[in-house]
């Protein structure tokens, strides 16, 4: 009794309120006894004395029989609901409510408080229906996404199938005696299909970039190593527009820093921005200037800025070129041609590392593009060993090695076929899964060469098949997939499926061969490395082997190391030239006049590099050795030049 009588207080407090609806009805009947005129105009009257005049039940509001019954049945029982929810309609108006009623028998009525929530349902229901659009919207996105990287997958593999027969066949034939009008002809060839390769992998890696499977490495690397593969990689084009290229990485130091990082993307964000700077620019110079801003026990900090004289860019694009497949204006992609991607690749990678692109630029002045880089310093111990192509492995081996190829398209067939022919092995092809299958139940093979997509039994369930299907040995042998897919997430699924090493086409000959030995297991003993200890580049000249020669002459002494200083000069950029034409008897002449005057310096270990460069110029081979002995010397003439000045002002 006494919780109705405070209920009954309550609901007298607010009555006048107006802010709630509130009223009483008879239980016998559910006519309308009393309320405040917010309630009634709740419903559409003026005010609650029309509505109680008109003896109104208030179930006649409530459009749901059977919500109207289980409001009942639940007042009977528990004599009070809290928050039950009704639909309602008065005249053209319809709506939900929240009812908040007591039943007091005594009296025979019950007391509601009435809440109209049909702006909150009509808003809950817009949020359902938005979160169900967002789910479907997500879905085809998903879809989309998924269909872009199927496009691209299948995308890469029709590019990159035809491009490993070029570039593999053009590999082969450059290793045949050959015109130097056919070398360049087919050199040309090589470097439009690398060109082109350059291009499919700015879009594969700007798709891996966006869906955000791009993974970094974290081993050390010399800076220096990084910026002179960048260099080496632009020199030809810079020259052939003459335009000077100029690196300044040693000037501070840096030569000898070993630095811990992802040094691959590190080399594609420089080659991207001298690329860019080389292509536009005409006339005048592409530097590559590197300066320490900080460093601590454990990091480094490296400014990194490629700046260059070409035709700049407006300061109302500067954004813009950061852009996908954007670039300053429609008359610049017709000129200079490209994807666009390479700056907006750039500029993600950098990110990655912590850092951020600035871009300064006057048009037809020049531009400049610099970063900032917080490196961990790395371990002389952890260093990678030499790069694939500063290794020359004497190929052609006594054992008899078994290959079963399984691939679809006769271009790559013939090439890989012509490749392990060359190393003295036994090859057999199966056109598709079905036929390698057949193959090996009936021979008997050392390794297995898998493409991935072929017709009939694609490679991952032939795959399958072998792994689990075939008896010992034949499940055992190693298998390398051979394919153009180039996304990483694929080749885990290669591995669990049970393939052991993966080769993405286009391939070079000695990928080829290096993971076939390795495989097996082979000891194979390369030729000579080129591999430069670090100290060697602190062994210049020896200066009292030229005092012996001018006896104690100084003006003599003098003239002679200003002659070897300007003639050493014009001839190592003879010999960088001639590199860099692969004019590679040219470049065995130039050294051959340069040779003396190094050995009268007393500079025994280069003197030993020029004979061989000599030597490799007139049997034709080694030419990656040539190319990276030449370099060698001219960055040691460097410094050579640098101790020759000091040592004549001391004089």
């Amino acid at each position: 009794m006494k919780n109705i009588e405070s209920n009954k207080e309550w609901m007298v407090s607010l009555f006048n309120n107006g802010i709630v609806a509130i009223c009483k009805t008879r239980i016998t009947d559910g006519i309308i006894i009393d309320g405040n005129d917010f309630f009634a105009q709740t419903l559409g009257y003026d005010s609650i004395n029309e509505i109680v005049a008109a003896k109104v039940p208030i179930t006649s509001f409530y459009s749901n029989v059977e919500q109207r019954n289980a409001l009942m049945q639940l007042l009977q029982k528990d004599k009070q609901v809290n928050d039950f929810r009704l639909d309602v309609e008065s005249g053209n108006r319809k709506g939900v409510i929240s009812i908040y009623a007591i039943l007091d028998e005594l009296e025979g009525v019950i007391n509601t408080i009435i809440l109209d929530i049909t702006e909150k349902e009509k808003s809950i229901k817009q949020l359902k229906e938005n979160e169900e659009s967002l789910i479907k919207l997500n879905k085809i996105a998903e879809k989309s996404n998924q269909a872009k990287s199927i496009f691209l997958a299948n995308m890469s593999h029709e590019f990159r199938t035809p491009m490993n027969s070029i570039l593999g066949m053009t590999e082969l034939l450059l290793k045949t005696d050959l015109t130097k009008k056919q070398f360049n002809f087919i050199n040309v060839i090589t470097k439009s299909a690398e060109n082109l390769l350059v291009v499919i992998n700015d879009i594969l890696d700007f798709s891996k970039i966006e869906s955000g499977e791009l993974v970094f490495e974290n081993i050390s690397f010399r800076i220096k190593d990084t910026i002179a593969d960048v260099v080496n990689s632009t020199f030809y084009r810079a020259k052939q527009k003459n335009i000077e290229l100029v690196c300044n990485y040693l000037s501070y130091g840096g030569d000898g820093y070993i630095l811990k990082g992802d040094s691959v993307r590190l080399n594609q964000i420089l080659l991207n921005l001298v690329d860019n700077a080389v292509k536009f620019t005409e006339k005048g110079k592409v530097e590559i200037e590197v300066e320490k801003t900080e460093q601590t026990e454990k990091t480094i900090t490296l400014r990194i800025s490629v700046s260059d004289t070409g035709i700049g860019i407006k300061q109302n694009k500067i954004n813009d070129i950061l852009n996908s497949f954007t670039q300053g204006d429609i008359s610049t992609n017709r000129k200079y041609g490209g994807t666009g991607l390479g700056l907006t690749i750039s500029k993600y990678l950098i990110e990655m590392f912590g850092g951020k692109l600035l871009i300064s630029s006057e048009v037809g002045v020049g531009s400049v593009f610099s970063f900032e880089i917080e490196f961990e310093i790395g371990n002389q111990t952890e260093l990678v060993a030499l790069k694939e192509n500063e290794k020359e492995y004497n190929n052609k081996l006594d054992q008899n090695i078994k290959i079963l190829l399984a691939e679809d398209e006769p271009f790559n067939q013939l090439v890989v076929q012509s490749m392990v022919e060359e190393w003295g092995f036994d090859i057999e092809i199966a056109k598709n899964g079905n036929e390698a299958l057949e193959l090996l139940s009936q021979k008997q093979f050392d390794i297995i060469l898998m493409d991935i997509q072929m017709p009939e039994l694609d490679g991952l369930e032939c795959t399958r098949i072998i792994r689990n299907e075939f008896k010992s040995p034949i499940n055992l042998i190693p298998i390398i997939a051979v394919t153009a897919n180039a996304y990483t997430e694929d080749h885990k699924i290669f591995y669990e499926t049970g393939i052991n090493e993966i080769i993405s086409k286009p391939f070079k000959s000695q990928v080829l061969f290096e993971k076939i030995v390795e495989m097996l297991q082979i000891k194979v003993e390369h030729n000579q490395s080129v591999n430069i200890a670090e100290n060697e580049f602190d062994k210049v000249y020896n200066l009292n082997v030229v005092k012996k020669i001018t006896k104690g002459d100084n003006d003599l002494l003098v003239k002679m190391l200003t002659v070897f200083k300007d003639k050493s000069n014009i001839e190592m950029k003879e010999a960088l030239t001639a590199v860099y034409d692969q004019d590679w008897e040219q470049v065995g002449i130039v050294i051959h006049k340069l040779k003396p005057s190094i050995a009268y310096l007393g500079m025994i270990d280069i003197e030993k590099k020029m004979n061989n460069i000599i030597k490799w110029s007139r049997e034709k081979t080694n030419y990656n050795k040539i190319k990276m002995y030449v370099e060698f010397i001219n960055e040691v003439l460097k410094k050579v030049y640098i101790q020759i000045d000091k040592d004549i002002k001391e004089l």
